[in-house]
């Protein structure tokens, strides 16, 4: 079908029932195989299904190869029933991550190049705003004859989460619990509202210390008439 790698089976008539003759029932297909009708069956046109156990398959026309996993490797592209290469010229960040995300392998993406090997290269000179679903989308020119330096496009994809930490000061006469419920809240729901921002992207919450406090006293110089606390809040 020249439909790319498959990556998911799918049964039960998943993509709607389909009508007329079903030829195969209980394939056991070893994989080296250059199409179904080779696969062992229970026989051509033999068969006690219904169209509501239809078969299907997803298939995905990109990939990454030679690395480590899926989604680490050098970008192939199908085209034309041949995988080819996408040039590293004007390759960046933004290209990446658009192709982690239509790999289903994360949002985060460390540019790599990789020299060859000779081959079809389908797009050169890629350029996504980000805002696409699949690099196909994306504006790209050229092929092989235009990616003169030979080095190929590759991508390291991640889902890991990236953590960071805000330290705040907070200023309370003496007396007051600042590791009070109420007070935790409101001061937990205004850090929120600005870490966050408009696009509403990391979560917020407070560090518990070994004590079980987030807030602890910090060392003042004498004179000064009121209490710093210093509470630890991860951002991831």
């Amino acid at each position: 079908m020249g439909c790319g790698t498959p990556i998911e089976a799918k049964t039960r008539a998943y993509f709607g029932q389909g009508s007329g003759q079903i030829w195969q029932e209980n394939l056991r297909c070893l994989g080296n195989e250059p199409g179904l009708y080779w696969c062992p069956s229970s026989g051509l046109g033999v068969s006690s299904c219904n169209h509501t156990q239809d078969a299907g398959v997803i298939c995905r026309d990109l990939k990454l190869v030679g690395g480590v996993n899926a989604c680490d490797g050098r970008v192939q592209i199908l085209y034309d029933n041949h995988w080819g290469a996408v040039c590293y010229n004007g390759w960046d960040l933004i290209d990446a991550t658009v192709l982690c995300r239509e790999l289903g392998c994360g949002d985060f993406a460390k540019v790599k190049g990789y020299i060859g090997p000779v081959g079809p290269v389908w797009m050169d000179n890629l350029s996504c705003t980000g805002k696409e679903w699949t690099v196909r989308d994306c504006p790209f020119t050229g092929g092989v004859s235009s990616c003169l330096n030979g080095v190929h496009a590759g991508v390291l994809c991640t889902k890991f989460v990236r953590k960071g930490m805000v330290k705040i000061l907070v200023k309370a006469k003496t007396g007051v619990n600042v590791n009070g419920a109420i007070i935790m809240k409101n001061l937990l729901d205004r850090m929120t509202e600005v870490v966050q921002g408009p696009n509403k992207k990391f979560n917020v919450t407070w560090r518990t210390q070994s004590d079980g406090l987030v807030f602890h006293k910090k060392n003042t110089m004498a004179g000064q008439g009121s209490e710093g606390l210093n509470p630890c809040m991860p951002v991831n």
